[in-house]
């Protein structure tokens, strides 16, 4: 009950709250446009009188001088009005441009480009986790005011359930934002779980085995539109997902339910298409603007795959600023697979990420659907608090699908932002779902 509550106030709350937040937003702009330019002169669009783009006037005001020092940076894990807010509105095509909401202060000392950072985090997949990392931040020209930096992140952990993993993951975005590329590569030997196939798994009920995989994921996307036109945000790309992954110390009745374990190892390949829409304000914690993304990958092997089968992925998020910097998001995460898919291919609810609450795995199928919502609340510069909400199932096609067997899953947590800059944070949540889940992990959930 507890997350239903907090899915179906979050949505009501975006639909009734952020309409009257906006014409107030839209007043007291006006009325600083007004106040800072002559009687008988417009401000200028651009002009140095014109006020900040995300809505924010420039006052001496303790709330709004925290708001302009903890703007938030540039979405694995994007929103927008015009460039300046003069007392005529500006044309449609440029309210389409993602919000810059005033530049970020240049980046002066070496922790704004570059940072060591030990690891630690907990999952009840890993239990404590420790390593190191380095996150390397910097801006291409016309980053977006500084909200969409380019970024290479590289780190190595290993966990008390005495999984190793490691991981490097570049970021990078060129030509005023145009160009995207970016990779994610992971080595790791995965203690593990196999709960089943299906949506009815017993966290209790499982048998374990040793995944040891190597992956490489690589998506390239552009921009097919220039500034300033309502489509700005729409990107067209490419991806491409390779994957060598080999069961080893399978033990259990689970895996009766298997055809192909996988023991041998085997090679998957895959391309196909990308279709993302990206309005979000900023990439680390976004206050406003949409991401969505439709991927589409086919393993064949001509393209050096051992098996053959297609995937097809859709994660639509929104973000919506709501009273004192209060933010509302809701995502929609859709997965299915066809064809030859190995059992640690499948679609996958639970974990620290998507469903917390779940046991990572503990429920997976061939379709995968979730709905999420979380509420965050600023506390000061560096902390904040969320609570989350989450609704969804695995089923073992569409015409198996039904509203009957939806699971739930809710929790809350606090944020505390390592850079304030570009508000990277640490988060900690406790959720409960088939089974309390404490995680502490490093940036958002979504």
């Amino acid at each position: 009950m507890l997350s239903w509550f907090i899915v179906c106030a979050a949505l009501c709350a975006s639909v009734w709250l952020s309409r009257p937040c906006a014409r107030a937003e839209e007043r007291l702009r006006q009325t600083q446009a007004h106040g800072q330019t002559d009687d008988h002169e417009p401000a200028l669009q651009g002009s140095p009188r014109a006020t900040p783009a995300d809505g924010a006037p420039r006052t001496n005001a303790p709330a709004a001088k925290a708001e302009e020092e903890d703007a938030t940076l540039p979405a694995v894990a994007a929103v927008p009005p015009a460039e300046s807010d003069s007392v005529s509105s500006p044309p449609a095509a440029v309210q389409a441009e993602p919000v810059t909401a005033g530049m970020l202060p240049p980046r002066k000392s070496l922790w704004d480009y570059f940072k060591v950072l030990p690891i630690f985090y907990y999952s009840n997949e890993t239990s404590l986790g420790l390593g190191a990392g380095t996150l390397l931040q910097f801006d291409t020209r016309g980053a977006a005011g500084g909200r969409r930096p380019s970024t290479i992140a590289m780190g190595a952990v290993y966990t008390l359930n005495k999984q190793i993993t490691g991981q490097f993951t570049p970021d990078l975005r060129f030509g005023n934002d145009a160009y995207v590329l970016r990779a994610d590569i992971a080595g790791a030997r995965y203690p593990s779980r196999f709960f089943g196939i299906g949506n009815d798994n017993k966290r209790s009920d499982y048998s374990s085995f040793t995944d040891v995989y190597f992956r490489g994921d690589v998506d390239f996307k552009m921009r097919p539109f220039k500034e300033k036109h309502a489509l700005r945000p729409m990107f067209l790309g490419v991806n491409y997902a390779g994957l060598w992954s080999s069961m080893r110390d399978g033990k259990g009745d689970k895996f009766k339910e298997v055809h192909d374990r996988g023991e041998r190892g085997f090679v998957a390949s895959g391309f196909g298409p990308t279709l993302t829409w990206d309005s979000r304000d900023s990439l680390s914690w976004p206050n406003r603007g949409s991401f969505a993304e439709v991927k589409s990958t086919f393993f064949n092997p001509v393209l050096g795959s051992d098996i053959r089968y297609r995937r097809l992925a859709i994660d639509l998020r929104h973000y919506q600023r709501l009273w004192l910097d209060h933010i509302l998001a809701v995502r929609f995460v859709s997965q299915s697979v066809w064809g030859e898919v190995p059992f640690q291919r499948l679609p996958q609810l639970g974990g620290p990420s998507l469903f917390r609450g779940w046991y990572g795995g503990q429920l997976r199928d061939r379709l995968l659907i979730a709905i999420e919502a979380e509420y965050r609340v600023p506390i000061t510069k560096r902390w904040a608090a969320v609570a989350f909400g989450s609704v969804g199932r695995v089923a073992r096609s569409v015409a198996h699908f039904d509203m009957k067997d939806l699971h739930l899953a809710g929790g809350g947590g606090l944020r505390f932002s390592v850079d304030k800059r570009d508000r990277v944070n640490i988060r900690v949540d406790l959720a409960y779902g088939d089974e309390f889940y404490p995680c502490l992990q490093f940036r958002e959930a979504f």
